[in-house]
């Protein structure tokens, strides 16, 4: 607790001038080493401290022998309540000089130092007034707001007993914009408008479902996150693979266990579960157009006047602002018609909830909501799995709502800018005819609009030139195939040899120009070679190359 107000009202819900002698004796006793005498978790170190400042008081005539007397026997009890905020930015900002200058609390209290932190107080008594508000029968709260200019932690505040940079709970779908949909675009194999079944799916014993048991049929990828619905998810990370969707997601900050390794992944399914404030970070990589960078509370330090520490911001482009965009634009939806319409927002932003429950009740919910200025990322949870959240608790209610209340306010006198379009983005007409059939065709008489990475622009509805591959057998060399790869889709290359055909190579997501020789091939054998173009809906066969090998 920073200053006596706080300790007063933290510890005894009470004004510093309505505190007893024996009280505040109490507090003044944990002021030299607070970890160490906190008067909760070390009760009776606490109770032999606060014995020694009342006997120094008596001593220098503070107070008199019978005011000593009654102030030894008072028992003095701590107020407890499950749900109290602390306002804790200054013990994180010590914490994380420590860390810094390699040195114990102890030793950075008798240094001279001067600590500049990203704190900004307008902001933190924003949050410290909202969850201060709420009630919610077993419920704990958390926020944590970061600057997304600076990268800085303008405010934290959680309830006691849990670590909004520490504490480890499941993520819900507040992980899958960052390890599934990012991933899909950033590969070139998904777009906003493409059709991917919600039907249900079984994946050997692993049986996922919707929250509400109910299946849309087709939808577009932008439905699906705006209305977060969970088999789409599923079904999109098992299409771009696991391993790439980690490898693409732990760039973003995010950690995995060893067992972290199947499709329930995408709904959130971690062994040990990520931190709010890694969360946080994830998303403000979106926020930055791509620059991920891990967000801190300490900027500098100086001893003596001397500056023995200064943050370096890294410039990290993990994601492509195309990516970015996409991301930003699916959200942006989702926050206007989705389930995170109960920000009530009317200027440009950005967000996604998540719950995470079972048949007996919801233990955690999310909304993470950002702007170009701000990413807020709020939980509310029951830190114990064996209790349950009131039924009326659930990402798309209280934590969506407390985060709207805090943007409003925080844009109170103004709104921010909204999210500039990179180069490589277009918006297209797309063929109404061809949607309603699971295709993407571009069209100028359709009437649904639809973003694009020009990197991985839809088959325009005129095209019809066929899919094309050479083969070229140059003397004392193998065969060597070539095709030009329009968009990025998976394309394999096989071989036939009489009556056997043999898959020789497969392309994950490229375009371009290909090239690929087949080193297995043995001279005076007759070859023939063809590539096969596949994307989510259908499959298109090159035309057949025959040729001796020599």
């Amino acid at each position: 607790c920073y200053g006596i107000n706080n300790a007063s009202s933290y510890y005894f819900d009470k004004k510093p001038s309505e505190l007893t002698t024996a009280e505040s004796a109490l507090l003044a006793s944990t002021i030299n080493a607070p970890s160490i005498y906190d008067p909760v978790n070390h009760p009776e170190k606490a109770t032999e401290r606060k014995k020694l400042v009342l006997k120094l008081m008596k001593n220098s005539e503070k107070i008199s022998d019978s005011e000593y007397d009654k102030a030894m026997a008072e028992n003095i009890e701590i107020v407890k309540k499950s749900n109290k905020i602390s306002n804790n930015y200054v013990n994180y900002a010590i914490s994380e000089a420590c860390s810094k200058l390699h040195v114990t609390e102890n030793q950075l209290s008798n240094m001279n130092v001067k600590i500049y932190t990203y704190f900004d107080e307008c902001i933190q008594e924003k949050i410290l007034e909202e969850l201060s508000n709420l009630s919610i029968k077993n419920g704990k709260y958390a926020s944590i707001i970061l600057n997304n200019k600076n990268k800085g932690i303008a405010g934290i505040a959680s309830s006691k007993g849990f670590d909004p940079t520490t504490s480890k709970r499941q993520p819900g779908s507040l992980i899958k914009p960052i390890i599934v949909y990012a991933p899909a675009f950033e590969c070139g194999k998904y777009s906003p408008a493409t059709i991917v079944e919600d039907t249900p799916v079984a994946y050997k014993d692993y049986k996922p479902t919707n929250a509400n048991k109910k299946y849309l049929g087709n939808v577009s990828v932008r439905n699906a996150i705006e209305k977060s619905l969970n088999i789409p998810a599923v079904k999109i990370l098992d299409d771009i693979g696991i391993e790439y969707a980690k490898s693409y997601a732990s760039k973003l900050g995010i950690t995995f266990d060893k067992n972290d390794n199947n499709l329930a992944l995408a709904l959130g399914g971690f062994t040990e579960g990520l931190s709010l404030k890694q969360l946080g970070d994830a998303y403000m990589c979106f926020a930055s157009m791509g620059n991920y960078e891990q967000s801190a509370f300490v900027e500098r330090i100086e001893l003596n006047g001397q500056v023995v520490y200064q943050r370096n911001h890294t410039e990290n482009n993990t994601a492509t602002a195309a990516t970015c965009y996409l991301i930003n634009s699916c959200l942006s939806s989702a926050a206007k018609n989705g389930t995170a319409k109960k920000l009530n927002i009317s200027f440009p932003i950005c967000s996604k909830t998540g719950t995470v429950g079972n048949e007996q009740g919801n233990t955690d919910a999310y909304n993470c909501a950002y702007t170009t200025d701000y990413t807020i990322c709020t939980w509310i949870g029951t830190n114990n799995n064996n209790l349950f959240l009131p039924s009326s608790v659930n990402g798309a209610t209280y934590p969506t709502q407390i985060n709207g209340k805090l943007l409003n306010k925080i844009y109170q006198n103004n709104i921010p800018s909204d999210f500039v379009k990179p180069a490589e983005i277009v918006e297209l007409n797309l063929n109404d005819e061809a949607l309603k059939n699971g295709k993407i065709l571009t069209d100028n008489s359709g009437t649904k609009k639809e973003y694009y990475n020009t990197k991985f622009l839809p088959a325009n509805i005129d095209e019809s030139e066929p899919f094309k591959i050479e083969v070229f057998n140059f003397p004392n060399c193998k065969p060597l195939i070539k095709f030009d790869a329009k968009r990025a889709k998976l394309y394999e290359i096989y071989r036939k040899n009489g009556q056997n055909i043999q898959l020789l190579h497969k392309i994950m997501f490229s375009s371009g120009q290909i090239e690929y020789s087949d080193l297995s091939a043995n001279n005076n054998e007759i070859y023939e070679y063809f590539v096969i173009e596949n994307d989510n809906f259908s499959s298109t066969e090159s035309n057949h190359v025959k040729l001796i090998c020599s």
